[in-house]
């Protein structure tokens, strides 16, 4: 079980696979954890929680986390970004606790998360919704390259 800090270390943990990748293909591209903005023409992934959900059939108090990625940037940057995170990001199905550690190794405030001894390893999966719809409902802004992730199960402690 993750204490509070679980979701916040989820996302970060994603954000360093996802990084990890564009170092070793697109150099340069950074990451960015927050509500999509307008396309500023430099290449970059944002990476939004969208929703928080419960997840009603598994143990304890399981949490499955849905992100937006969209890239951003000139072409074919963006779409060169999205390739290699897709690639990286199906290559790495389950979350081990070593990948977390390495994630949250510079990231005093999410010391303690305990996301890395819960029981249930987290998977990182593409979910089939439509980023498009997102988009148009969410945000003010134009519409860039994006594909929606879920992590679970984040099972959160009682307390």
């Amino acid at each position: 079980m993750t204490t509070y800090k679980g979701i916040a270390a989820a996302t970060r943990v994603l954000s360093h696979i996802a990084g990890t990748a564009l170092d070793e293909s697109v150099p340069g591209v950074p990451v960015t954890i927050a509500t999509p903005g307008p396309d500023d023409g430099e290449g970059r992934l944002n990476i939004f929680l969208v929703e928080v959900s419960v997840q009603p059939n598994a143990p304890g108090h399981s949490l499955a986390l849905r992100y937006l990625l969209s890239f951003f940037g000139p072409h074919p940057q963006a779409e060169l970004a999205a390739g290699a995170v897709e690639s990286a990001l199906h290559e790495h199905p389950v979350v081990t606790p070593a990948d977390i550690e390495d994630a949250l190794a510079n990231e005093p405030e999410l010391e303690g998360s305990q996301l890395e001894s819960q029981a249930s390893p987290v998977k990182i999966t593409r979910d089939s919704g439509s980023p498009a719809e997102l988009w148009r409902g969410l945000f003010d802004v134009p519409y860039a390259l994006s594909t929606l992730y879920s992590m679970s199960p984040i099972v959160m402690s009682p307390s």
